[in-house]
């Protein structure tokens, strides 16, 4: 701790060891964080910045400068962005900035005080749901509670049909979980008079099909009765089927 205690950000380093350690992130994560977190401080009293300078711009500069001496690692900016929530909500540094032009942050900031307040979700879940939400809104012009009010079934359906695919189908469905999650929020907040929810479709998920666990007799001679044993592929398929167990009303038995 008496290392890391240097420059601007040192001196409030123990609210992010203590969120570390109730997370209970292994010690090779916390010392791969802290190491960056001092890194970051030691830069910002180099540049004469302070705690009101930090802000998401800052860091980038940091992470591009840092990249021309060492390589650059894939979960540095997620720790710098651990880092910096960290210390928001402990009122160290000012407030993400909302950028100009984005009329639907306002709703966003809504949805996340109520996520915080009324469900008790931690700021990196929050983030996950506001991250799924940004795109839909932008997409559909939902700019204010007026433009969500319009909100139909058709638009929810078709905005997922023409997403779904652009991710792997885990993070298809988490979107669907997160847009979910944000349709009951408005029709529960009476900005929607309608429940939107049932408008998005299910996402296929493929599972790994495996051997049965039960298979009747009848069904094994069916199967051994498709190999062709004229062929050698056939005689090989035959032999290793038949000494397959065959479990048939709980008991094993064998086919051949």
């Amino acid at each position: 701790m008496r290392g890391l205690q240097h420059g601007p950000v040192g001196e409030h380093i123990h609210l992010y060891v203590e969120w570390l350690q109730r997370r209970g992130y292994i010690r090779e994560i916390g010392q791969r964080d802290l190491s960056l977190s001092r890194d970051f401080g030691f830069w910002l009293a180099a540049t004469g910045a302070g705690l009101a300078d930090i802000q998401e711009a800052l860091v980038t500069r940091y992470l591009a400068k840092r990249a021309r001496y060492q390589p650059r690692r894939q979960g540095d900016a997620s720790a710098l962005a651990r880092v910096l929530s960290v210390m928001r909500d402990a009122t160290v540094i000012a407030p993400r900035p909302v950028p100009e032009g984005v009329p639907h942050e306002d709703l966003l900031d809504a949805y996340a005080f109520y996520m915080s307040r009324q469900r008790g979700l931690a700021t990196i879940s929050i983030a996950s749901h506001l991250w799924f939400l940004r795109p839909f809104l932008k997409e559909l012009r939902m700019m204010s509670r007026a433009d969500a009010a319009r909100l139909s079934y058709r638009e929810v359906a078709r905005y997922v049909e023409r997403h779904a695919g652009d991710h792997r189908p885990t993070t298809a469905r988490i979107m669907c979980s997160r847009l979910r999650a944000f349709l009951r929020y408005l029709h529960a907040e009476r900005f929607l008079a309608k429940d939107l929810t049932a408008a998005l479709p299910s996402v296929r998920r493929c599972a790994e099909a495996g051997l049965p666990r039960f298979m009747p007799i009848e069904d094994v001679q069916c199967v051994l009765a498709g190999c062709d044993r004229s062929t050698l592929t056939g005689r090989r398929d035959y032999a290793i089927l038949s000494c397959l167990p065959v479990w048939d009303c709980g008991r094993p038995k064998w086919s051949g």
